[in-house]
């Protein structure tokens, strides 16, 4: 039955098989290696067999081993035993093949399988070469005992050059593009940044219309030179830009580049997505994100005056704060990434025998619980594949807390999901049906949208595949999924893992995921990430009229001239961008009223400056003598009219409402003059006449002597000439007159008394005393000693000593002095008692 069932898959699949080795037979060691090239390069079809070929089983007590080795540098044995068409594995559980990774059984082990370990076969994933191993060959034993015995198996040998992994770093450097003033775009990393961001994570912050160079700086551990390399035995250049690999980059503004340095420069102040694709020379290919954050403008909408309007000589304290304990200051604004969709990364699909193979999203940034709810939260599911055989493939989509719906079942047997449509021999994308190598992935999306076609499990288009190996693909395009994504997946949560899983449940056909995402709703935004850049530094520009505080948050100032201030506050946020504002502080002209004046009434002011703002305006007068002053009609009116109820000089102010500034004027209220004359009205003789007014604060006056001429402009006048004298007072409010009779007469001193009780010139008597009460007079005897003195002389002498007895009879001298002393006259007198 084992032959029969082999030529019958030869002949109804049209395979063809370039060699037949059974595990008995000479090595294909280093000596007689396999011929890579022609008869070991199909996966295909069955070429090793056991002992018993492809006719009998294989019998009891065996120990056989048997080294495969490439005869291609670079190339890796791969070894696949399966239970797929054309296929054979049935190997007793008392039985084992043993796999090792190397040219003898000294090597390591990768497998000890027999059909109660591995019902459905190993999988080529499983029994390849690995990179370590720099022979590429694989060592297989077979041991039986003397019990029970199998069919055997039909397996497959084949060379090929895997997949060498690489491990992606992206290097970013700001500071030498255009933008930045610097026109050599060449690998300067003086400005490095970030060096090795993880996927989908690692941030470079900059400013508005800084340019980036973004650096493929992948390392490839695998290819021949590397520390892993294979030089002996494999391993291909991936290292060699163009010849090794390519590099693509993607940002999410739409803008694409290829090379292993590109210039990027944002336009936006927003987020930005950048993802850089390297491909290598197997067309082998790897993602990994990074993140462009541009610096956002932040708020000064709290910077302020907090009065911006000031008068002249005033000041005001203005804010800048920054600090969360500020009152007021510089907010920091947010921006955001909108990235259309979250993407997973490359995943080989080997041949797989009831092999799941998973690969991984992480989403994050919704709010905690949000939860599928409605038609059309998931946008759509695209997949980027491609695969050699439709028909053994399941796949679903598991959402983080385990839930799960079927995107498509093709498999008719028992896998994942019971039962399926069958897909046969149809590929999906370009596949390369002959080898694990990468075909062309073609990309199908599945969505509930009304334009999706229907679910493939109710049929579907195919066309020629575009890939390496002829054969029918089904049509790329959007479908609908084979169950409801709301149905399977409502309450799921959006935060967290979701997982792509396929089951490949037959051997020998395999494919690869390029690449797959997810999208969902706009209103969910699962991608809006947001930041905000943080301030970290402050300072305010120089200014002359800064009066302290110009290294702190807040300052005051003292503008000095009227008019528009501007005072500049700079900050500068974590990612080295440097913003301002300007603060503008009005000065406005205070209060002034007319200078006071003198009045016999009444004062009018006129032409008072009040400021106003905001609607604000008027003032307040008052005096320092609210008794006698008053303001008419009011003390608010603008020009009242004052009035005072006393002559005399007051001094008003006015107070405006906006400044709060008091500025005030003298003005003198005057009634008509009154002219009051008094004085000596006699004088003597060669003397002088002292004659004088009442002196009024603003009048003036004009003396006139008997001949009408002009004797003073004072308060106070002299004559010596007999006659009427007149006193002129004027002042604003008029003039007034007054008059005195002044009288000479000729005041002779006597040179002899007769002090005897006759009435009869008994003192010494003189004109002098009369007029003037400050006359001294001092009598000398003739021995020149004082017989009497004093200093208000009043004619009362009749020759008594000073201790009041009377002189003897004689001539005596006087001295008499008058006028406060500017006047004089000294003689003598006799004296005769008798």
């Amino acid at each position: 039955m084992k032959h029969l069932t082999f030529i019958l898959s030869l002949t109804l699949l049209g395979f063809s098989m370039k060699a037949q080795i059974l595990v008995s037979d000479p090595d294909r060691d280093v000596s007689n290696p396999c011929d890579c090239a022609t008869s070991f390069l199909d996966n295909s079809t069955p070429n090793f067999y056991d002992t018993g070929g492809s006719g009998a089983n294989y019998s009891d007590n065996e120990n056989e081993t048997i080294t495969f080795c490439p005869d291609a540098g670079g190339s890796k044995i791969t070894l696949f035993f399966g239970t797929n068409a054309g296929f054979t594995w049935d190997v007793d559980a008392s039985d084992t093949v043993y796999v090792y990774d190397g040219p003898t059984t000294a090597s390591p082990l990768l497998v000890a399988a027999n059909s109660v370990t591995h019902p459905t076969g190993i999988s080529a994933g499983v029994t390849t070469a690995s990179w370590g191993n720099t022979s590429g060959c694989l060592t297989v034993q077979f041991v039986s005992d003397a019990a029970t015995n199998g069919t055997g198996w039909e397996a497959n040998i084949s060379c090929g050059t895997p997949w060498q992994p690489m491990e992606l770093h992206t290097g970013a450097f700001i500071g030498a593009g255009e933008a930045n003033g610097a026109g050599d775009q060449s690998d300067d990393m003086t400005n490095k940044l970030i060096t090795a961001p993880q996927p989908d994570t690692g941030y470079v912050n900059v400013c508005l219309g800084d340019s980036i160079l973004f650096v493929n700086e992948t390392e490839y551990p695998y290819e021949p030179g590397a520390p892993m390399g294979a030089d002996a035995g494999g391993g291909y250049n991936q290292s060699t830009y163009g010849s090794g690999h390519t590099t693509e980059w993607e940002f999410s503004d739409g803008t694409t580049m290829t090379g292993d340095s590109v210039w990027f420069t944002p336009t936006q102040r927003n987020g930005y997505f950048v993802l850089m694709r390297v491909t290598d020379s197997q067309a082998q290919f790897d993602l990994q994100a990074s993140k462009i954050r541009v610096s956002t403008i932040p708020s000064f909408a709290t910077c302020a005056a907090t009065d911006p309007n000031i008068c002249q000589g005033q000041g005001t304290t203005l804010v800048g704060g920054i600090t969360a304990g500020d009152t007021a200051g510089v907010d920091a604004t947010g921006s955001n990434f909108t990235i259309p969709g979250v993407f997973g990364n490359q995943l080989f699909l080997p041949d797989g025998s009831g092999q799941n193979y998973q690969t991984d999203i992480s989403i994050s940034g919704f709010p905690a619980g949000t939860t599928i709810q409605n038609a059309g939260d998931i946008v759509e599911l695209c997949i980027s594949m491609e695969h050699s055989y439709l028909g053994d493939l399941e796949m679903l989509l598991q959402c983080p807390n385990g839930q799960d719906v079927v995107i498509f079942n093709s498999y008719t047997g028992n896998g994942l999901v019971a039962g399926g449509f069958g897909g046969g021999g149809t590929y999906l994308g370009g596949a390369n049906d002959g080898g694990s190598s990468l075909g062309v992935c073609e990309e199908y999306c599945f969505s509930e949208d009304a334009s999706a076609l229907p679910a493939w499990v109710n049929g579907y288009n195919t066309v020629a595949a575009t890939g390496p190996s002829t054969g029918s693909m089904v049509e790329p395009g959007l479908y609908n999924p084979e169950e409801s994504f709301l149905t399977a997946l409502s309450g799921c949560p959006i935060n967290g893992n979701w997982s792509l899983i396929v089951r490949d449940n037959l051997g020998i056909d395999d494919g690869w995921i390029c690449s797959w995402g997810i999208t969902f709703a706009a209103n969910l935004n699962p991608n809006n990430e947001t930041y905000s850049p943080t301030i970290v530094d402050e300072m305010w520009q120089p200014d002359p009229t800064i009066l302290f505080g110009d290294t702190d948050t807040a300052i005051i100032v003292v503008p000095n001239t009227i008019g528009t201030h501007g005072y500049t506050f700079e900050v500068e946020d974590n990612f080295g961008c440097s913003y301002d504002t300007t603060i503008n502080v009005e000065v406005i002209q205070g209060p002034s009223i007319i200078s006071g004046d003198t009045t016999c009434t009444d004062f009018q002011f006129s032409n008072t400056y009040v400021p106003s703002v905001g609607g604000v305006s008027g003032g307040t007068w008052f005096s320092d003598d609210p008794t006698n002053v008053s303001f008419s009609p009011n003390t608010t009116f603008i020009n009242p009219t004052v009035t005072a109820a006393e002559d005399g000089e007051y001094t008003v102010y006015f107070n405006d409402n906006v400044c709060d500034d008091t500025v005030s004027t003298t003005i003198t209220f005057v009634s008509e003059p009154v002219a009051i004359l008094y004085g000596e009205d006699t004088i003597c003789q060669n003397d002088t006449a002292k004659l004088y007014t009442y002196a009024t604060f603003g009048e003036s006056y004009s003396w006139y002597g008997p001949n009408g001429q002009l004797i003073s402009s004072d308060t106070s006048a002299r004559s010596q000439d007999q006659g009427i004298h007149t006193l002129i007072a004027s002042n604003i409010c008029g003039q007034d007159s007054a008059f005195l009779d002044l009288v000479v007469e000729s005041c002779e001193v006597p040179n002899v008394i007769t002090p005897n009780g006759d009435d009869v010139n008994e003192t010494f008597y003189t004109r002098y005393a009369d007029v003037y009460d400050d006359v001294n007079l001092i009598i000398y005897n003739r021995w020149g000693r004082v017989v009497y003195k004093t200093e208000s002389y009043d004619n009362s002498w009749a020759g008594e000593k000073k201790n009041g007895k009377p002189v003897s009879d004689g001539v005596y001298f006087y001295v008499m002095t008058w006028d406060g002393g500017s006047k004089d006259q000294a003689g003598n007198i006799t004296v005769f008692v008798d």
